[in-house]
């Protein structure tokens, strides 16, 4: 279930942070036509956490396969 986080400053730029093995943070920026980063990759069995928000408008994000959807809301910061 995705939590939306009070914008902080400090997320300024989008990262992928290996915080321990096979345990990820990504730090996503979405912007008019890409997100940022544009590819990510990680090993297979990882847990991941994303961190969402925008640059500009809102924008839709989604995993298929893993059935996340979720919205990108400037001045917000979505986690799932």
């Amino acid at each position: 279930m995705p939590t939306c986080i009070p914008f902080d400053k400090t997320f300024e730029k989008s990262e992928v942070k290996k915080i321990d093995d096979g345990l990820y943070e990504i730090y996503l920026v979405a912007k008019m036509w890409t997100f940022d980063p544009e590819e990510i990759e990680i090993p297979a069995g990882s847990t991941v956490d994303f961190y969402l928000t925008s640059k500009d408008v809102v924008h839709g994000f989604h995993i298929n396969e893993k059935g996340v959807n979720m919205m990108a809301i400037p001045g917000t910061i979505n986690k799932i």
